[in-house]
């Protein structure tokens, strides 16, 4: 049997984290608040988050960037499945000039 999925997107700056949740299906994501961005924060957010959701899957993404590399490795030693998206990793046409 799968389990729901609950999804947990975050809004990575150096200073602090906004994070917003939404659950599986097509309802509208609520904004959950902000925490500070350390490691200590976010096992106690994704602690919260879990104590919440026992029956579900905790799925976070996040924009990729040069404050969000320390957040992967702190997410993936919590066991949380995480997707980080690069704000150019996508194919962007080059302008021909000439």
């Amino acid at each position: 049997m799968n389990m729901p999925i609950k999804y947990v997107g975050l809004d990575v700056s150096k200073a602090k984290i906004a994070v917003a949740v939404a659950d599986e299906g097509r309802q509208e994501a609520r904004y959950w608040g902000s925490i500070v961005h350390t490691k200590e924060a976010v096992h106690k957010l994704m602690s919260k988050l879990r104590d919440q959701s026992e029956a579900f899957q905790l799925e976070v993404c996040y924009e990729a960037g040069p404050t969000g590399y320390m957040l992967h490795r702190w997410l993936l030693e919590e066991g949380i499945s995480c997707t980080n998206y690069g704000g150019l990793s996508y194919n962007v046409p080059s302008l021909q000039v000439g």
